[in-house]
């Protein structure tokens, strides 16, 4: 052959030929290809790339489900899982947050008012550490209790005991049955011994079982209360009603006598007349006004089993006045008796 072949041949890599019938060139890189990604979801086999190109076909690679293999052998058991550790307990997860600086991870603490409480726990939640609200603390709901036997509400008894120890039950509703009671009171015990004799009763250290009331004072008992009062040192009013042959006071001669001796002034309201006490013993008690001319008067007898009230306005004889002569010796029982036998034994001196 007498032409000569000239070829040119490109390669990336270096070649160490040098002929005089060939010569190999390195000729520039060129761009990098697409780079496809596989991934399988769902037993599908599907493909992305980095270049915009379009992805092959997504195609199923999952096989036939196989048959359900034997139950394998039963594990040793786990050790005793530790129980809930509450750390403590805040208002508020603000509360929480600014209490607890540095929490570590699986940290708890209650948060709320009230329980139940919210259960906050220092994790890991989306990368980053933080409180997450596990919710209340509480068990899962009971089962729903059978109705009642005699009816689709169920009812209910009401108890009771009489002073006897007699229990009885009473039903809710009309048609329920009826229940049976008993007497559970015990049988009595034995009689106590007899306790020894309680120290007086003192008030700061007096003994206030014996109360003695001096002048002017009046006490009243009324059940375990007494009742002190010094209103004895006025004047005591005499009410006399009625008049003519049916008149009535609402105080003795004893309780007017007593009320003199005490130093009290005693008067006699009648007809809304005020009568002055003219003469008063332990058994009679004589009012009238004073003046030029006696215009009433009344007399007041202690009877014995009672009181007898004479009334009469104008003026009153000396006979109409009742006499004590026991202090005098006389046997006069009325003012104008007594002068008279005054008179006597003056004239028989």
């Amino acid at each position: 052959m007498t032409d000569a072949l000239s070829v040119e041949l490109r390669s990336p890599g270096a070649l160490e030929a040098d002929t005089p019938e060939a010569r190999l060139l390195q000729g520039p890189r060129g761009e990098p290809g697409a780079v496809y990604v596989p991934s399988v979801t769902d037993g599908v086999l599907s493909w992305t790339n980095d270049a915009g190109l379009p992805n092959p076909e997504s195609v199923s690679i999952a096989g036939e489900k196989g048959d359900k293999g034997d139950k394998g052998d039963k594990g040793d058991k786990g050790d005793t899982g530790s129980g809930l550790e509450i750390l403590g307990r805040y208002d508020s997860a603000g509360d929480l947050a600014a209490a607890v600086a540095a929490p570590e991870i699986g940290d708890n603490y209650y948060v709320g008012e009230a329980a139940p409480y919210d259960i906050y726990t220092w994790t890991v939640s989306g990368g980053e550490a933080g409180w997450v609200n596990g919710g209340k603390l509480q068990g899962a709901p009971g089962a729903d209790g059978s109705p009642g036997a005699d009816g689709e509400d169920g009812g209910y008894y009401s108890p009771a005991v009489d002073a006897a120890g007699n229990l009885s039950w009473t039903p809710s509703r009309e048609g329920m049955a009826a229940a049976a009671g008993a007497n559970i009171r015990g049988p009595a015990g034995a009689d106590g011994a007899d306790g020894s004799p309680g120290a007086d009763a003192t008030i700061n250290g007096v003994n206030a079982l014996t109360i003695s009331a001096g002048e002017n004072i009046e006490l009243e008992q009324s059940g375990s209360t007494l009742t002190i009062s010094a209103s004895g040192g006025g004047a005591l009013y005499v009410n006399v009603s009625g008049s003519g042959q049916d008149m009535s006071a609402d105080r003795s001669c004893a309780e007017i006598y007593a009320a003199l001796q005490a130093g009290r002034a005693v008067f006699c309201v009648w007809q809304d007349m005020l009568l002055p006490a003219m003469t008063i013993t332990a058994s009679a008690a004589v009012f009238a006004c004073s003046g030029e001319a006696l215009t009433a008067s009344v007399t007041i007898l202690d009877t014995g089993g009672g009181s007898t009230v004479y009334g009469s306005q104008g003026a009153m004889p000396a006979s109409a006045i009742g006499f004590d002569p026991e202090e005098s010796g006389l046997t006069a029982d009325n003012v104008q008796d007594a002068i008279d036998q005054l008179v006597y034994l003056i004239m028989s001196m």
